[in-house]
């Protein structure tokens, strides 16, 4: 039997946490396996940290460090460990994911096929491929990985998780109270990472956010706006637009880990985000989401928990980003123009849907 495995989630944290399900009946499975994690996202690092089925986490920026670095910190730090079993978790189509699954060695690798890639991206050098479903929802691709080694789930029974230390949740008490923020606040994101070429496209426009906000105010809210590095492009507009309120009842969020973000998501319980790692943040902790959705379809990447209401687009080419053998977001509207920062699905979007949401959840 394995005693030593290694899960490779080398996505973001949106991905790592859908594939949580997973890690947790693999462990219930195998209790006495020594179970390992490989990162390359700095934020899918932090939150396997605290997963309790992991029993150590390694990160590495393999982008960032370039081919030599890499291969001699696998070469050096994992391959020696002895891994028995690798499962690279879904997606997992750029053939980089497989090179480095087997680098480190492991005997038994297994990763999802897809329709293309067994050869042109290296698929082929796994021992065992799942087929992935489009139909399925990722958490499900991420749960049939296990099928070759006999571990049965049932769908209705899973949960994405999070595990949020309890310094950390006393840090986000102590925030709220020294903000003196009310029950009757939200937490906003409207980012996106820029792993994949073209993911921008998932950002609604400032105009979409100014209208939101202005409808959040009137009807009370305090709101928590997420500006980590890759949202750092709305603050202008937001000192602009807001500057009035910005300190009082409008809180940019800057300069914080992950696990502290996720931890002021519990606090406010409440969470309006786009498609994003953030969202499935709040669906980890079990919080009431607003999930805005344009080019990603819902029935993949939805937000894992019943106290989401989702939001999407009444266009009809909408979902168009639904194979992740494709290597970017593109879009078929007749009337997209390349040079729009955002894609005709996001614009789209109903703020009056998400206000019905709001009461809704609420």
């Amino acid at each position: 039997m394995f005693k030593r495995i290694l899960i490779l989630s080398l996505p973001g944290i949106g991905d790592t946490l859908m594939a949580t399900p997973m890690m947790e009946h693999l462990r219930k499975s195998l209790p006495h396996a020594t179970i390992e994690a490989l990162t390359m996202q700095r934020g899918s690092y932090e939150v396997l940290k605290v997963n309790p089925h992991i029993d150590t986490v390694f990160y590495f920026p393999f982008l960032k460090k370039g081919v030599r670095a890499s291969i001699n910190f696998i070469l050096k730090e994992i391959r020696p460990r002895g891994y028995d079993l690798s499962i690279t978790i879904y997606p997992s189509y750029p053939k980089h994911y497989h090179i480095v699954a087997y680098l480190c060695g492991a005997k038994m690798r297994i990763a999802n096929g897809f329709e293309s890639g067994y050869i042109r991206e290296l698929h082929l050098l796994n021992t065992h491929l799942v087929r992935m479903e489009l139909t399925n929802h990722n958490v499900i691709n991420n749960l049939r990985l296990l099928t070759p080694l006999g571990i049965q789930f049932n769908p209705d029974n899973v949960k994405l998780e999070l595990t949020l230390p309890t310094d950390i949740r006393n840090w986000a008490n102590d925030f709220w109270q020294s903000m003196k923020l009310s029950d009757k606040s939200v937490y906003f994101h409207n980012g996106s990472s820029k792993i994949k070429k073209g993911s921008e496209k998932r950002l609604l426009p400032w105009w979409w956010v100014r209208e939101l906000i202005h409808m959040l105010l009137e009807e009370g809210y305090n709101i928590l706006f997420n500006l980590g590095p890759e949202e750092q492009w709305q603050r202008p507009m937001l000192e602009r637009d807001f500057g009035d309120e910005l300190g009082k009842r409008i809180l940019p969020i800057s300069g914080l880990s992950i696990l502290q973000v996720a931890a002021l998501i519990e606090r406010t319980g409440l969470l309006i985000a786009n498609d994003s790692g953030v969202t499935h943040l709040g669906a980890a902790l079990n919080v009431r989401v607003i999930g805005l959705f344009g080019v990603t379809a819902t029935y993949q990447v939805a937000p894992w928990t019943a106290n989401a209401c989702i939001v999407t687009s009444d266009l009809p080419c909408a979902p168009c980003y639904t194979n992740y053998a494709w290597r970017e977001f593109r879009c078929s509207h007749p009337k997209y123009n390349p040079s729009n920062p955002t894609f005709p699905c996001m614009e789209a979007i109903s703020i009056e849907k998400v206000m019905e949401c709001l009461t809704k959840l609420t």
